[in-house]
């Protein structure tokens, strides 16, 4: 009997997700392989056998009983219950019913096993007061978990498959080049259970989970298809992610498990599902934030044949200038190269931050309309990186009294002062550059005009008078007073905030002087 003929027998006892790749073409109408007809089914004891029986006869022998079976199948299924709804009178409102299946193909010639396993589902009904409806839904519930009506007979209907590991996974693990992670979002590979969605870019994170999970489920505020589990509750009760990728949708179709802010913390809850080739047919999208290299959750998804890890990081250069102008072509919003500039440098790159700029500058605007960076600076005002330029520009231009009005301010909303430190030295290269250039010859004027990107008219006067204000040699000393004060901020010994505070302090004394 071929490995192939065997692996596909084996796939029709596999009654949750099956934890098969296909490789074969749909069997819909099809011939069964010929070692198939070979086998014989034995008699599987109670009704729940009998059911399974037929379903097994009519899959591996539907043109009747071989005449000279080569192999028998022998199956035991055993039947577990277990309450998972009680009330505080302890009256029971739920109950589990798990079906084990366990498997041995046994070669009649030599008596020789050459194929045995074991399979698990889950099924669940509700208990209700009248005795007649809780049979029927145990029966139901039983059939449910019965590959009659299970994941089972969509891993069957593709044919013979490659067998998963121990640990779920295909010998192929799923890797998604850069370039392919967006159409993969939109369409997850056919033997996906589970994807996680990491990275640096919150914004970005949130939306290809939410493109994964619309992939499966249209409405992902669906009560009855959609759960939301956060990463300390699947740390705190890790069966409780099983019951839920196991779970089946009273109103039919895949269900989606959402688990937000994981860590390594839940990789082993998550291994434990990835190995259970019956956790049924439900997708699983897992949402976390940078993950190095050699992370449990990232190395297990990475791994396993039936997951994949999806990479977001944040966006820079041309990509950044792309999501901007596609969430404008959206409401028929053009954007200037110079808007596009302004909005790279002082949104950043987090995605959910662009677009939802990009949404208000199309309001603004309105349909068929241009952003201009007028329009920038007038819907953008409030924005944390606004803030830190009018703090650069109080300090530059010796301005002490709005220098900490605006301190106060950026502290408040919660901005790191090495950020606020990094901001003043990017200013102060730049005046440096200026003043080189004013002092080989050119005029204050004629310096900033030539900045690339042009800056905006608003602020072309502040950049000439400071650099009219400061000269090289005391721009040096500013950039030497920052790098102090950087270095500062990361000994414990020293408040940031403070540290902070009295390096600009100082430069904005030193910006007074003509």
């Amino acid at each position: 009997m071929s490995w192939s003929s065997r692996i596909a027998l084996a796939a029709l006892l596999l009654t949750g997700a099956c934890g098969f790749e296909p490789l074969n073409a749909p069997r819909g109408g099809g011939s069964v392989p010929a070692a198939l007809s070979t086998v014989q089914i034995s008699n599987i004891p109670d009704r729940a056998g009998q059911y399974l029986r037929n379903y097994l006869r009519d899959e591996i022998n539907p043109y009747g009983v071989p005449g000279n079976p080569r192999y028998r199948l022998d199956v035991q299924l055993a039947e577990q219950r277990a309450d998972i709804g009680l009330r505080r009178d302890d009256i029971r409102t739920r109950t589990n019913l798990t079906l084990e299946a366990e498997y041995r193909l046994v070669a009649l010639a030599d008596g020789k096993t050459v194929l045995q396993g074991r399979s698990r589902t889950l099924s669940s009904f509700d208990i209700l007061i009248n005795d007649y409806s809780n049979v029927v839904s145990e029966q139901e519930a039983r059939q449910q978990a019965l590959p009659t009506s299970g994941p089972a007979s969509r891993c069957i209907s593709a044919g013979p498959s490659r067998p998963a590991d121990a640990r779920g996974r295909t010998s192929a693990p799923v890797k998604i080049p850069t370039a392919r992670l967006d159409a993969f979002c939109r369409r997850p590979d056919a033997g996906v259970r589970a994807v996680l969605v990491y990275g640096p870019d919150a914004g970005l994170v949130r939306e290809r989970a939410e493109l994964v999970g619309r992939s499966v489920v249209p409405d992902l505020d669906d009560p009855f298809r959609v759960s939301v589990l956060l990463g300390s509750a699947v740390v705190a009760d890790p069966p409780r992610l099983a019951e839920e990728a196991a779970a089946q949708s009273l109103i039919g179709g895949r269900r989606l498990v959402r688990v937000r802010d994981a860590g390594d913390t839940t990789a082993p809850a998550f291994d434990r599902v990835l190995r259970d080739a019956a956790a049924g047919d439900t997708l699983i999208v897992v949402e976390a934030g940078e993950l190095r290299a050699a992370s449990p959750l990232r190395k297990l998804f990475e791994a396993a044949g039936a997951a994949a890890a999806v990479p977001c990081y944040v966006d820079e250069g041309a990509a950044l200038e792309r999501v901007l102008r596609e969430t404008l072509s959206q409401h028929r919003v053009g954007l200037d190269g110079e808007a596009a500039q302004w909005l790279g440098s002082h949104l950043g790159g987090d995605r959910g931050v662009l677009r939802g700029e990009a949404e208000k500058l199309a309001l603004y605007v309105g349909d068929g309309g241009r952003v201009t960076v007028e329009d920038c600076m007038a819907v953008v005002g409030d924005s944390a990186e606004i803030a830190l330029d009018a703090v650069v520009a109080a300090t530059a231009g010796g301005d002490r009294r709005r220098l900490e009005r605006l301190l106060d301010r950026v502290f408040a909303e919660g901005e790191q002062p090495i950020r606020v430190l990094r901001s003043l030295q990017r200013h102060f290269l730049r005046l440096l550059g200026l003043a080189a250039a004013v002092e080989g010859g050119s005029s204050a004027q004629a310096a900033v005009d030539g900045l690339r990107p042009k800056p905006h008219f608003k602020e072309s006067p502040l950049l000439v008078a400071q650099v009219q204000r400061w000269s090289r040699r005391r721009l040096a000393h500013a950039l030497a007073r920052l790098a102090d004060a950087e270095a500062d901020c990361k000994r414990a010994a020293f408040p940031a905030e403070l540290v902070c505070r009295r390096a600009l302090d100082d430069l904005s004394r030193l910006g007074q002087r003509r």
